[in-house]
């Protein structure tokens, strides 16, 4: 269980790390962007800003300007005249310029939608684990106290916790930067467009000068750009572990109740007596094991602390009452010297638990 909730912490400092070094990219990105658009629409000549550029583009808007400007070059033949595609062969070397853009922008994100979608079953796994360590406890001890089960039950719980930890910020970070990747995006592809309708009015005006006739799809955008890069990964919270994390408590409790109710196992001796009746608050219980250990209500009590402990009890419960079990085997001096010692903590309304139905006297006494 420690293996996992190492695991989920990690994974949570890891989303966290992701989510603040991409709002950092994109605030430079965009930033970049406005500064390259007012280079570009300052009116200096196209050719000027490539040659300046041409052999270092730091952003991503003048990696893409650089990659038309170059494809453009190419396309021209010897004679200064154009081949025959050149529109289209810029606008793929555009599209192909802001796909790496982008994936430059969502790298980071699968891990985010991959923490979001599996966090929860990681912590559930951590969760079934740590239950059956609770299980092994019992079983190891023979004793189904709380102090026993707790422990193993509030690790696994936490377990589940972790995961909700890593796995609720995976998913709205992961939301929110894929939506602004898509922005960022979209002013990429809109400068490409922007940029591709300024060198279709130069081709169209130089094949009506060199007298060449355009291909069909060389004198415009073929359609509208692809947006996205391709297939984006997809992120969800499961509420699946959620609905086998209540089931396997559920399942718990109905195994652990009947175990914490019956206490320690005695032979109690059988009278005719009758229950008492109903109190508001419950009486304390003191058992006598058949080994002679002394319990109160399921934790195990030194004779010579005895009296000490129901001292204390006795200060916070508004009722005296107690009821006494002991194993029918339990020598009577025993019994006697465990009474005493509940009459000096103050425990002086003194009821013996019995089983029903056992042997009853007559009128002789026979």
């Amino acid at each position: 269980v420690k293996v996992v909730m190492i695991m989920l912490i990690v994974a949570s400092v890891w989303v966290w790390a992701v989510y603040i070094q991409k709002l950092m990219q994109f605030r430079q990105a965009r930033a970049e962007t406005s500064v390259f658009d007012e280079a570009f629409w300052s009116g200096e000549p196209l050719d000027e800003l490539y040659a300046k550029i041409n052999g270092a583009p730091k952003t991503a808007n003048e990696r893409i300007f650089v990659s038309a400007m170059t494809e453009w070059e190419r396309s021209h033949r010897n004679d200064g005249g154009l081949i025959a595609g050149a529109q289209a062969r810029i606008d793929r070397a555009m599209d192909v310029a802001i796909a790496k853009e982008r994936g430059a922008l969502t790298s980071g994100l699968t891990f985010l939608a991959t923490t979001g979608s599996t966090g929860p079953f990681i912590g559930l796994f951590g969760t079934v684990w740590g239950i059956k360590h609770a299980f092994e406890e019992i079983a190891i001890q023979q004793n189904t106290n709380l102090a026993v089960v707790a422990p193993g039950i509030a690790e696994a719980l936490l377990a589940t916790g972790l995961g909700l930890l890593a796995a609720i910020p995976a998913v709205v970070f992961f939301n929110q930067l894929n939506r602004d990747a898509d922005k960022i995006t979209g002013e990429y592809e809109a400068f490409a467009d922007e940029f591709a309708t300024i060198l279709s009015r130069q081709l169209d005006a130089a094949y009506v000068m060199g007298g060449g006739v355009m291909q069909s799809g060389s004198g415009g955008r073929r359609g509208r750009r692809r947006r996205g890069g391709g297939s984006q990964p997809m992120s969800e919270i499961n509420v699946t572990p959620f609905v086998d994390v209540m089931l396997v408590l559920l399942i718990i409790f109905m195994v652990a109740a009947p175990l914490l109710t019956a206490g320690v196992p005695i032979e109690l001796p059988e009278t005719a007596a009758g229950p008492l009746p109903d109190e508001q608050e419950e009486p304390l219980a003191v058992t006598i094991a058949a080994d002679g250990t002394v319990l109160i209500q399921s934790t195990e009590v030194a004779r010579e602390e005895l009296v000490t402990r129901l001292q204390a009890i006795a200060a916070e419960r508004t009722t005296d009452k107690v009821f006494l079990r002991a194993d029918g085997i339990v020598p009577y001096a025993q019994v006697m010297e465990v009474m005493g010692a509940l009459n000096a903590g103050g425990f002086r309304n003194l009821g013996l638990v019995t089983d029903a139905g056992g042997p009853t006297l007559d009128a002789d006494g026979q």
